[in-house]
């Protein structure tokens, strides 16, 4: 199922002069822009060495977006079994609180969401819940997560309901740089693709959307995975009526997100 706030409006962006890193800090959030997480974010060693924006990903996707009047749209994946996260909680003392879960369950549900950007409007999260996956062994015949005809159609609704070109920045996961996603992102001619540097997950805002959504599902046990779908279409709704937050989203992933364009609509 595919949802989308459908009470935003465009209006004049909160933060006038885009949302720009700190040297050798993470983005100081600007007034109105909530807090997405406890603390600067940290940056994972990897072999991607230095991942300037300069160098492409989310600059060639600024510059594009700017040039076709397009959303710029960073999405990302993620999943969630009955098996609640971990989180502190109240418990008399001496005695540990304990969480009654269902033990040995391959039973999950699959997410993708995207937070679309564009001068003059507000940030938009869409989400979509797909793929349910019941423990069985797929032996080949089947992916746990979203297939290549999987995400043609999720941004197919997120263009239909952005009413606008799409620049999507993504990860270099198998499915986002094979051949069959190639030809269905060209058969498209308002969607433009570009990936992420890799191991660079930090500069993803949606990274923290599942950081914030793991959160609020601590200690959280849900007995079948109706209920579970359920209370995370729930709490993803409730992000998508806080422009704020998701604002505070993209100051986190410290990207110089200034106006690409100085069309206000």
């Amino acid at each position: 199922m595919l949802d989308a706030g459908a009470g935003h409006r465009c209006h004049l962006a909160a933060v006038r002069g885009g949302v720009h890193p700190g040297r050798g800090r993470s983005a100081v959030a600007p007034d109105r822009v909530e807090r997405a997480v406890p603390g600067p974010a940290g940056r994972r060693a990897g072999r991607g060495g230095h991942r300037g924006l300069a160098a492409g990903g989310v600059a060639g996707g600024k510059s594009t977006a700017a040039d076709l009047g397009a959303w710029l749209c960073f999405e990302d994946e993620s999943g969630q079994g009955l098996r609640p996260p971990k989180g502190r909680t109240w418990g008399r003392r001496g005695t540990t609180p304990v969480v009654t879960v269902t033990g040995g369950s391959n039973k999950r549900v699959s997410l993708a969401a995207l937070i679309a950007i564009k001068p003059g409007c507000q940030p938009r999260l869409i989400y979509r819940v797909h793929r349910v996956h019941r423990g069985r062994r797929l032996r080949g015949k089947e992916r746990k997560g979203f297939t290549e005809a999987d995400y043609a159609q999720f941004f197919d609704a997120a263009h239909q309901q952005l009413a606008g070109p799409l620049v999507i920045v993504w990860d270099n996961l198998n499915a986002h740089v094979s051949a069959a996603m190639a030809e269905l992102v060209a058969a498209r001619d308002w969607l433009t693709v570009v990936q992420l540097p890799p191991y660079a997950h930090e500069l993803n805002p949606v990274e923290l959307v599942w950081s914030n959504l793991k959160r609020s599902l601590a200690n959280l046990a849900k007995r079948n995975l109706a209920q579970l779908t359920a209370l995370v279409k729930t709490r993803l709704r409730r992000m998508q009526y806080r422009p704020g937050l998701l604002d505070g989203f993209l100051a986190s992933a410290g990207l110089d997100l200034a106006p690409f364009s100085n069309t206000h609509h």
